[in-house]
């Protein structure tokens, strides 16, 4: 829990992006936080340091992220990607990459530790098994 009477104003990061797309509380410890500069930043909230530097590598904003049930982390952009990341102390590495959209991946969410539901500018919904990550249903919009 946060104490609100206690927050003061200070610059945690140095960011060179002015527009922030996406922040999300990871644990206890970490915030993460997505920019036009293609990168996911995640940050110790005791230390007020950057752990970890995600950058996309085709050059592309993060326009979406989420904390799956295992601590991975998923990941939605314009390239019509959805990749999942392990996510260690001050490391990561990329453990599946989804590519079955054919336009801009808008958001990805979680359902019981089982499925990932994600949507796209291609007018569709699509519900991925995560055992197997292959998609197994398809909605058109």
């Amino acid at each position: 829990m946060i104490n609100l009477s206690n927050i003061q104003e200070k610059t945690i990061l140095s960011i060179k992006s002015n527009l922030i797309i996406c922040l999300k509380l990871l644990n206890d410890k970490r915030l993460a936080i997505s920019t036009l500069e293609y990168s996911i930043f995640i940050f110790n909230k005791i230390t007020y340091e950057i752990d970890i530097n995600i950058k996309n590598y085709q050059n592309k904003p993060f326009f979406y992220f989420n904390q799956l049930s295992n601590n991975n982390l998923i990941t939605c952009s314009s390239d019509e990607k959805i990749i999942i990341y392990k996510i260690y102390n001050k490391t990561f590495e990329i453990t599946d990459i989804l590519i079955e959209h054919i336009l801009k991946v808008n958001k990805v969410i979680e359902i019981k530790n089982e499925i990932i539901i994600s949507c796209s500018n291609d007018a569709t919904i699509k519900f991925w098994k995560k055992i197997i990550m292959k998609f197994i249903i398809i909605l058109k919009v």
